[in-house]
């Protein structure tokens, strides 16, 4: 809140935060909350504004149900995405949580997540989210030239998901003068709301230099999760 103690009294930034305090209220879930008192006392002898501002927070709304509509997955499947347990103390950072994790997750073209506090039953908040499947497949292509390799071409091929569970795949492919690999991967989110994903890779490369000749074998599997802002990844 602006002006603080001590400052100049400045009547737009009083106007200002009296809505910011309002929208601090209903972004944690005090979706009633009503201004009772808002008074100011000046003093041109003492060169003092004296500020009450009184509200009335009522009760804490709640998350109530959330439905999907759109998209290409089951309800299940959507259900691990939420942030939260229906019931929850409502929170718009909580819904934006959920607009990130959708988003992020690459299956969606367009997410839309809307609170519905005017249909709230006994204070539980419906979320809707709507949903845009977006371009399955993904291909890419480049041709390069490299002193090591020599002349090349890229070719690669991601899906976005393989079926209704979620499942990614990748291919890509690199083939030069003295380069010749190919990389595949295979991607299975789990069950549960902590956004871990099963990975699988497997890479064979065949590499010959001025220096060396060299043939690699590789396999992977791994487990990533999602650690506030964070990924971490064991394997």
């Amino acid at each position: 809140f602006v002006p603080k103690v001590g400052e100049r009294f400045d009547h737009a930034q009083y106007e200002a935060s009296k809505p910011a305090i309002e929208t601090a209220l209903a972004d944690h879930g005090f979706l009633g909350a009503k201004l009772t008192a808002h008074r100011v006392e000046v003093s041109t002898t003492n060169r003092t504004a004296r500020i009450q501002l009184t509200w009335e927070g009522g009760p804490r709304y709640t998350f109530g149900p959330t439905t999907f509509t759109g998209g290409q997955f089951p309800r299940d499947l959507l259900l691990r995405l939420l942030p939260w347990p229906e019931g929850d103390e409502y929170s718009s950072w909580m819904l934006l949580d959920l607009q990130r994790r959708l988003v992020g997750a690459d299956y969606f073209g367009t997410v839309t997540v809307t609170p519905h506090p005017e249909t709230a039953i006994e204070r539980a908040v419906p979320i809707s989210v709507e949903l845009n499947a977006a371009k399955r497949n993904i291909y890419s292509a480049a041709l390069y030239a490299s002193t090591d390799r020599g002349a090349g071409v890229e070719l690669g091929m991601q899906r976005r998901w393989l079926n209704d569970r979620g499942h990614k795949g990748r291919a890509d492919l690199d083939i030069a003068q003295r380069l010749q690999a190919i990389e595949l991967s295979y991607r299975i989110p789990l069950p549960g709301t902590k956004q871990r994903v099963l990975g699988f890779a497997g890479t064979y490369r065949d590499e010959t230099t001025d220096s060396s000749i060299s043939q690699t074998e590789k396999f992977v599997t791994n487990v990533s999760r999602k650690w506030g802002s964070y990924t971490i990844v064991y394997g």
